[in-house]
């Protein structure tokens, strides 16, 4: 079986899947499949304007998706499905329109040993229901 026929095969499951996941403690969406990092602990870490300010110069690395803690309880299913299709992603280099970061991949802040998901909470879980285990993100390390 070629790529693609194995990468729709891998659609198909992960939107099957995605139809199983529970919905979130909160009622705002589906539940993220990673552990629920304390918001306040990550909070401490450093502001956003300082993460914002590495963002740029993060090297893009793949990241092991066992290793994530979400900062976020919940995505919106009908994103999850964009990113399972490959669809709705941003171009190498793409800016976001308020903070001037990079939108291009995921951004993991890692810092006191910990993988935070500071953001792409929908595009790191739509390669976890294709059986993905890593997804490349952007990585700013702290201290």
């Amino acid at each position: 079986m070629g790529s693609w026929a194995h990468r729709k095969l891998a659609e198909d499951r992960a939107e099957e899947l995605l139809s199983e996941v529970p919905e979130s403690s909160t009622g705002h969406g589906c539940a993220v499949p990673f552990p629920y990092a304390d918001r306040e602990e990550y909070k401490a870490l450093a502001s956003n304007r300082e993460i914002n300010a590495k963002i740029k110069s993060a090297p893009i690395e793949d990241v092991s998706l066992k290793d994530l803690q979400a900062i976020q309880h919940s995505v919106k299913p009908a994103r999850v499905k964009q990113y399972i299709h490959h669809e709705g992603g941003a171009q190498i280099g793409e800016l976001h329109p308020k903070a001037h970061t990079p939108v291009d991949h995921p951004v993991v802040v890692v810092a006191n040993g910990k993988k935070y998901l500071h953001d792409g909470h929908h595009r790191a879980t739509a390669a976890a229901l294709r059986g993905e285990k890593t997804v490349k993100a952007r990585v700013v390390r702290l201290g």
